[in-house]
């Protein structure tokens, strides 16, 4: 079986390190990126299976990383999941539902968003 590979774009140093971590002892690769840009060429240069990505991102937010990735051909057919503390903004969530991309409020659990992570590279 082939590994996978998830790009994990998120700001908070701590967090990416402790999901990077959870998600390489469950067996997937993990490539991580700390803003949007970046986070933005990895996936262009990786082309990952799975990007799981915080919603409030430093130099480009979730709707920049969606719609810049989404235009280009190489990467608008990757998933994403996107990890939002940002419930008390509905109007996003709900483009982001509209849109059917997957999101998940934070904070969330390590089962459910490892139960996602599997719906999302089936």
């Amino acid at each position: 079986m082939m590994i996978q590979t998830i790009l994990l774009i998120e700001d908070h140093a701590a967090l990416r390190a402790n999901l990077a971590e959870m998600l390489e002892l469950e067996g997937y690769r993990v490539i991580e990126a700390e803003d949007g840009s970046s986070g933005i060429k990895l996936a262009t240069e990786e082309r990952p299976n799975l990007i799981v990505s915080d919603f409030e991102l430093p130099i480009f937010d979730g709707f920049d990383v969606l719609r810049l990735l989404r235009q280009n051909l190489e990467t608008m057919n990757i998933p994403i999941l996107f990890l939002t503390g940002a419930v008390e903004n509905n109007d996003r969530l709900k483009i982001l539902k509209d849109r059917g991309e997957k999101y998940l409020s934070k904070p969330c659990s390590l089962s459910k968003v490892l139960a996602e992570i599997r719906e999302c590279l089936s």
